[in-house]
């Protein structure tokens, strides 16, 4: 079938003999070609099992096979009720002679089974041949072979990976929506890992402006939730950390830029709840009565950036509010296609997925929607413009953003993802004149769909793209693009910000969580600096914080990275040097530190951890050896019980690190170092002098107060 994407969707292999395995192929929906394949040869030919099984347009595929027996397979099929009549449904049938015949073995005709579309998977219980799973919003199981089923247990939601343990059925694994589980006793009881970084952040994270920031997002079937950016103290910022703040598929959570007592809380299909951080209280702002317009299942919620208190929600038109959606206006007509065809096959089709106001000009209004509208108004929405016909070789696809320029009221930028299963090229454009002419800005980019698009608040030719895969970054405003790698796992990048305070890059992904980072030096990156030799980068000022308390956590759970608490000296070096870099601290003509930073091409940094350093005298060493003992090193280890980072009196000795001596945060003799006294350097402004072979730059660093230590 040329005309049909077919994939394939499930694989198992005999135990007994590798060369034979069972293939589950997949049509595109509403085509032929989802069917079973077997190979006796390692692959080198495979034969289509026809006997006993549906045919025509079936749906998705699973398979399992039964481990004792290897004859024994199970499929679940979407398929035709055996009548012919009705929907789709998920049915399973059973071989006991490797795939010459299959059997229906449940449930019976015109009976619904969970189960199918995006989960699809069935498992055979590898100890009883007659014990099996099928895994949906719940798992149900049967005993007899498939004949009856029922709720096998009522643990996690909409299950798409169950493994069982070959030497004892009663322990198993389940990955769900929101993480990931094991039993030893069947069911009855289960361990959910808390600590995996296992987040499935949608589109639309949020941040606020308290200091430290939170970072707010919304996670598959898992609700919406608030945690901080960083911690005051030098340790990780943990599970406890975390606040539930709304229920649902967690979407769009967007906090006023003016005052952080608003948050704007999404869930599916148009549910927004706007939370009154202070007080605890909450109003639902737009549900269930607005069920005459087409929303998104994560429906795009935007605070205006020329008044916190404007709000613009989209569902196939654009809803406006003026006082925090207390009451609303609709100020557009039907900004997609409306194509009544195409609304039968899609439950999200026909909606509205972006929108975008310039900050630059108000009345500026872009709009992106599910079947590949764009849509301009100048005029606050008085008038609408489709954009469709000026985009070179638009391929009218789902937009995943409309983004504008923070710099340029007429600049703006668009990503598509493909719409059918096999487009991964990735799609993304830009105009400077108001939609009147686009061009791509895809040169380079590998092929994968595109989710993201932002431009910075401070470099107008600084963008950032996010892929299914990872962060891209452009310095010349879409003429060329980078790869973020570094130490970020290659995972689907579902929404970016930029924190207009801290120049954080805060990325949302799906699959595992948050990840932020500092632009500061891209942000002053650009074609003249890269010309140069070396070059220092402006530093950015940090917090002396304060932390009084520690909350009360358990080693189990997930500890995720804090922030450096430091200064970070940024410099390029256009080509690899042989002299190290020397970094020197002073306060006003003392010099109170030093550094030796690398020497590697490209761009580099080194952490001053905001101390001030002395030597110690030959009695203070000999006295401190005795004190502490043997000077071997050893790995650092945290104490999650017994924990702050305790502030002592000013000319208190830290370690290295700048953390107190005070707590148990690794092993001691470790804490410091025998030749130095370490102590905190107090609020105040800094000299840094930077020597790269025979060039020297000076640059200065704040070091602030925590004014915000008793919040």
């Amino acid at each position: 079938h040329s005309d049909t994407i077919i994939g394939a969707i499930d694989l198992v292999m005999d135990p007994t003999n590798s060369e034979i395995l069972y293939a589950a192929s997949y049509a595109a929906p509403g085509k032929v070609g989802s069917a079973i394949y077997k190979t006796t040869n390692g692959g080198k030919s495979w034969e289509k099992l026809t006997n006993g099984l549906p045919t025509g347009k079936l749906g998705r595929i699973g398979l399992d096979i039964y481990l004792r027996n290897p004859k024994i397979l199970y499929a679940s099929i979407m398929a035709p009720p055996k009548s012919g009549e009705g929907r789709d449904q998920n049915q399973v049938y059973r071989t006991d002679d490797a795939g010459e015949t299959w059997n229906h073995v449940g449930p019976e005709d015109g009976k619904s089974m969970p189960g199918g579309f995006f989960f699809g998977q069935i498992r055979v219980d590898p100890n009883n041949p007659n014990h099996v799973y099928v895994l949906h919003t719940g798992i149900s199981d049967s005993f007899d072979g498939g004949k009856t089923w029922q709720r096998a247990f009522r643990y996690g939601g909409d299950h798409h990976a169950l493994w069982i343990n070959p030497k004892d059925s009663r322990h198993m694994l389940s990955g769900y929506d929101y993480g990931f589980a094991l039993t030893y006793s069947a069911g009855d009881t289960w361990y959910h890992a808390d600590d995996l970084p296992f987040a499935q952040l949608y589109g639309g994270i949020g941040y606020d402006m308290d200091y430290p920031y939170n970072v707010y997002g919304g996670m598959q079937d898992f609700g919406s939730w608030k945690g901080p950016s960083t911690k005051k103290g030098r340790f990780p910022i943990r599970f406890e950390d975390w606040e539930h703040v709304n229920g649902g598929d967690g979407f769009y959570n967007k906090v006023d830029p003016n005052i952080s007592r608003w948050l704007y809380s999404g869930s599916q299909f148009g549910h927004i709840t706007r939370i009154d951080q202070k007080t605890g209280k909450r109003k639902t702002i737009m549900g269930e009565e607005d069920s005459e317009y087409r929303f998104n299942w994560n429906t795009p919620l935007l605070i205006s950036p020329n008044n916190s208190n404007v709000i613009y929600v989209g569902s196939n038109v654009i809803h406006k509010s003026v006082n925090q959606g207390d009451s609303w206006e609709v100020i557009s007509p039907d900004l997609t296609k409306n194509n009544k065809d195409a609304l039968k096959s899609r439950r999200e089709k026909g909606s509205i997925t972006s929108i975008a106001e310039s900050p630059v000009k108000k009345g500026i209004i872009w709009v992106g929607t599910d079947d590949g509208n764009i849509q301009l108004t100048t005029n606050g929405g008085e008038s609408w413009e489709s954009m469709n016909d000026r985009i070179p070789n638009n391929p009218e696809y789902w937009v995943s953003r409309v983004a504008t320029s923070n710099h340029a009221a007429g600049t703006a930028y668009i990503t598509y993802r493909g719409r059918e299963r096999d487009d991964f090229r990735p799609y993304v454009y830009k105009t400077i004149d108001l939609g009147k002419t686009w061009k791509s800005i895809a040169n380079g980019l590998p092929n994968e769909p595109l989710n993201v698009i932002v431009n910075d608040h401070k470099n107008p030719n600084l963008l950032f793209l996010g892929s299914d895969r990872a962060v891209y970054v452009s310095i010349d405003g879409g003429e060329n693009w980078s790869c973020m790698k570094n130490d970020m796992p290659a995972n689907a990048v579902t929404d970016i910000l930029i924190h207009s305070r801290e120049n954080d890059l805060i990325v949302g992904t799906h699959g595992r969580g948050f990840f932020i980072t500092d632009i500061s030096p891209l942000q002053e990156l650009n074609s003249e600096v890269l010309s140069k030799e070396a070059h220092v980068f402006d530093v950015e000022s940090k917090v002396q914080w304060v932390m009084i308390t520690q909350p009360a956590v358990s080693a189990q759970n997930f500890s995720g990275e804090n922030e450096i608490h430091g200064a970070i000296i940024n410099y390029y070096i256009k080509e690899q040097l042989k002299e190290n870099t020397k970094i020197e601290i002073f306060k006003g003509a003392n010099k109170i530190f030093e550094l030796d930073g690398s020497t590697n091409k490209g761009l580099n940094s080194v952490v001053w951890y905001m101390t001030k350093r002395e030597k110690r005298s030959e009695e203070g060493i000999k006295r401190w050896i005795e004190e502490q003992g043997f000077l071997e090193e050893d790995e650092e280890f945290f104490d999650y019980y017994d924990a702050v980072d305790f502030y002592g009196e000013e000319d208190d000795e830290v370690d290295k690190w700048g953390r107190s001596l005070h707590t148990r945060v690794h092993m001691l003799p470790y804490l410091t170092e025998k030749e130095w006294i370490y102590k905190r350097v107090q609020p105040g402004i800094y000299n840094i002098k930077v020597s790269i072979e025979n060039q020297i730059f000076e640059k200065k660093v704040t070091i602030s107060q925590d004014y915000w230590y008793d919040n």
